[in-house]
């Protein structure tokens, strides 16, 4: 099929942006349509407008896939006579094998269309998207990594299927400031306040100085549900009849320290020993004398029972009545017995490493003797399954702080009371290693995703580049 014949002056009138015409190998193209899809952009082609543009064609290099999509926009050829003859040489042109691309039925499937070469165009925006996209993908990957080789932990609840037979150690280490150690018992009792039997214990204490250092290095034995002092009324010191200090009628004897006591506890009266001269040698008076601002550190362990219960320290000997449990002061005043203290360690069960503790630490200090410190411990059964099939049985709990000043018509005992209670339900803590498909996945989906958006945003920044520079151009123009 024979081409248009076109003079050079036809071609010459068509050198605007509405109509761009120019000569490469005496055939003329019309590339209007193809101006806004230039790489190069509008520029270069308004440069060889109306002209011939071989030489600046064949200099640019272009490919033979290039060559070929030109031919699209041929619209004829230069007349005869006024051909021009070119004095390079010019590679042979490969002919665009359509017959074997029909052939090849496996391109049909080609979801990843390429762009010719010559089509590519590299911009400074688009080179610092892709800078700041490698940047993000490296620094999402390093985290994606990171979090693939740590452990996941998953927590999971269950009905705690333990028998109550089950012995819970309870440690302790706890600091009195100002008790003296002559005057600290322990007891552990059950809810109905009754003394647990039986009771495995590991307990010792230290007497302490004001400053909180070490009298003595080497602790005492301290013994469950046991009276810490015998007391003692001492020597009678009066040998006519003693004064009972109007607790009895007149007439009435009290010789001894124990009959003062009676007569006062008759009367519901409070008695002050060191008034009394009966009392004067009693037992727990010099040891409050002789044992002035000396603290005492209780440290241990104590097994008990999986059922509710409390243990205490706490000053005074301790019996049982018909009513409840309650600690003999031999007639002191609650407030000599200062029972500030600070808690170094307390825990449930097995040692949990790494494990934080509500308690650890703190301190409590009302600077006044007669203080009931009580805590209430919620205490919750826990299993926790390492990666390596190792199971740590322990127990882990809430805690709910009191405190209240006793005597004075308020009833209680000064003292350091923990009242426990071991819920139903048992927390289950397993470590998990994340399956290695679910690591790749995400590391695809970082690398995907980070690509498409920088795709986008470079899209958007060369889009506007280009309406204002044709709009520019359009200016200039016009």
């Amino acid at each position: 099929m024979s081409l248009k014949q076109i003079t050079l002056k036809e071609v010459s009138e068509h050198n605007s942006m509405k109509s761009l015409w120019f000569v490469i190998g005496n055939k003329v193209y019309d590339v209007t349509k193809f101006v806004d899809e230039h790489p190069g952009g509008c520029e270069v082609l308004l440069e060889q407008a109306g002209k011939d543009a071989t030489e600046a064609f064949e200099d640019v290099g272009h490919s033979t896939d290039a060559r070929a999509m030109k031919e699209e926009y041929i619209v004829g050829e230069i007349v005869e006579e006024e051909r021009k003859l070119y004095s390079y040489d010019k590679k042979p042109q490969q002919k665009w094998n359509t017959d074997k691309d029909k052939d090849n039925k496996v391109r049909n499937f080609d979801a990843y269309s390429k762009p010719l070469e010559d089509f590519r165009i590299k911009t400074a925006s688009g080179g610092l998207v892709t800078v700041i996209a490698a940047i993000v993908i490296i620094g999402l990957s390093i985290s994606e990594t990171v979090s693939y080789l740590q452990l996941e932990i998953v927590e999971q609840l269950f009905v705690d299927s333990t028998t109550s037979d089950e012995r819970v150690p309870i440690n302790f280490d706890i600091r009195f400031h100002r008790l003296p150690c002559t005057l600290v018992t322990i007891d552990v009792m059950d809810v109905s306040s009754d003394n647990q039997v039986d009771i495995e214990h590991d307990i010792f204490k230290v007497r302490l100085d004001k400053d909180g250092r070490n009298i003595t290095e080497v602790p005492l034995k301290l013994v469950v549900n046991q009276n810490a002092t015998t007391a003692s009324t001492g020597e009678v010191t009066t040998p006519k009849c003693g004064s009972c200090y109007g607790a009895l009628p007149d007439g009435s004897c009290c010789n001894t320290c124990d009959e003062v006591k009676e007569a006062y506890q008759l009367k519901g009266w409070q008695v002050n020993l060191e008034s009394v001269e009966q009392c004067k040698n009693d037992e727990w008076l010099r040891l409050l004398r002789d044992h002035k601002e000396e603290g005492c550190r209780v440290y241990g362990r104590v097994n008990v029972s999986k059922v509710a219960g409390n243990f205490h320290i706490a000053p005074g000997d301790p019996f049982r009545t018909l009513r409840a449990h309650v600690h003999d002061l031999h007639s002191l005043d609650a407030s000599s017995f200062d029972c500030a203290h600070s808690i170094d360690h307390l825990s449930f069960g097995t040692h949990w490493p790494d494990k934080d503790y509500p308690l650890d630490g703190s301190s409590h200090d009302e600077k006044k003797g007669g203080v009931m410190y009580q805590y209430y411990v919620k205490v919750v059964p826990t299993s926790y399954h390492s990666i390596d099939s190792h199971t740590t049985h322990s127990h882990q709990f809430s805690v709910t702080t009191h405190r209240k000043v006793v005597g004075g018509g308020v009833s209680g005992l000064p003292g350091l009371f923990v009242q426990y209670e071991f819920s139903p339900l048992m927390v289950l803590y397993e470590e998990r290693q994340a399956p290695l498909s679910a690591f790749l996945v995400n590391l695809c989906a970082i690398i995907g995703g980070v690509f498409t958006v920088a795709s986008l945003i470079d899209s958007f920044i060369y889009s506007g580049h280009r309406v204002i520079a044709q709009k520019m151009n359009l200016n200039k123009l016009g």
